[in-house]
This record gives structure tokens, sequence and C-alpha cells, in this order.
């Protein structure tokens, strides 16, 4: 019941009051987004990234040294050092991306007998290596575009709004600054995503 002196506001001609009917930037309708452009932006993400740390760059911020610690590690359950096991591991500082530097380094070592630098008895040859680490540990932010992906679709976005999401994300150079460096910033990012997608799921 209307108060006595409403007036009704016509609606515009044309405007639509049904949100899947509103009309997608470009004019892009969501029956016409190309599904294969996830895979496709997930694929020239990894490949880029992969590019930029073979390139080298690695260890020019001083933070990277927190990945000596999981190269450390990685070594002394390689040789069975208990003792350095425990030592490294009782160091309270990134408890977590020590586990993910010994993987990445077990990831390096395997990379690098595929070149002249498989031998880790010669320590150059570990530093010769890094950039093939460095690769490995730069697709959680490959990663990271995927699970942000699924996030908004579980969240209720649309396939469109869950493609704009993921193109955003790539085309962010937060999202691609780190990709050549030894840093714990985008798996520590990797872990969030997946904790809200298993949350909201």
């Amino acid at each position: 019941v209307r108060p006595p002196g409403h007036a009704t506001v016509p609606r515009r001609a044309g405007f639509p009051m049904n949100r899947s009917a509103v009309p997608s930037p470009g004019g892009v309708s969501p029956a016409a987004f190309p599904r294969w452009l996830v895979p496709a932006v997930l694929a020239l993400s990894v490949a880029l990234r992969v590019i930029l740390a073979l390139q080298g760059g690695q260890y020019f911020f001083g933070d990277e040294s927190r990945y000596d610690r999981g190269l450390q590690l990685y070594q002394a359950l390689a040789t069975g050092n208990r003792t350095g096991v425990r030592e490294i591991t009782a160091l309270p500082e990134h408890a977590l991306f020590v586990w993910v530097g010994a993987l990445m380094t077990a990831a390096q070592h395997l990379l690098a007998q595929f070149t002249p630098h498989g031998d880790w008895s010669h320590s150059a040859h570990l530093g010769f290596t890094i950039g093939f680490g460095a690769a490995v540990l730069s697709l959680f932010s490959a990663l990271n575009l995927f699970l942000l992906h699924r996030l908004a679709l579980v969240t209720g976005a649309g396939e469109e709004e869950a493609g704009w999401a993921l193109l955003l994300m790539a085309a962010a150079n937060t999202a691609f600054y780190y990709a050549r460096h030894l840093l714990p910033y985008d798996c520590a990012i990797s872990a969030t995503l997946a904790a809200l997608l298993v949350g909201l799921s």
C-alpha cells in the first residue's frame, strides 16, 4: 500500500532490472566469453615466469637468504644428517617456508641432472642451477591465478566475472613482480587462497 501522495517512478525504457541482463564490460555476453581463455592465460603465465626465473636475478633482495635454510634442510635430509635437520627446523622464523624451500631445492637438484652442473659435491654447481629452484617456486604465483578464478566461481561469480578476475590478476604487476626471486610471498598467498577456497566450498 502506497502512502498518499506517493508517486511511482516509471522505469526507464530498456533499462535491465535483471542482473543477468546487465551488459558485460566491452559488450561481451557471458555466453560469448571464450572458455579457452582461462587455460591460455594460465599457460602463458607459467611460461613467462619460468623464462624470467631462468634469466637469473636471484638474491637481489636480502630477504632471499631465507631460501638458504630450505637448501640446507634438503642437503641435511639427503645426507641423513639428523642433527642438522633438527637444528634447521628448530628455528622459528618462516618455519613452513623452510620446508617449501627444501622441496624447491629437490626439484632444482632433479632438473640439474640434465645439465653439466648436476654434481652438487661442488658447491658452485648449486649456484649455477639456482634459476631452476626459482622457476619452480615461481609456479606459486601462477597457481594463485587459478585459485582466484576458482574462488570467484565458488563465491557466486559467473564464468565471465571469474574470467575478468583472472585477467586482472594476470595483468597486475604485483602478481608477477617477485616471480624470479626466492621469496615466500607468493606461496603464502597460495596457502591463503587455498584455505579460502576450501572453507567457502
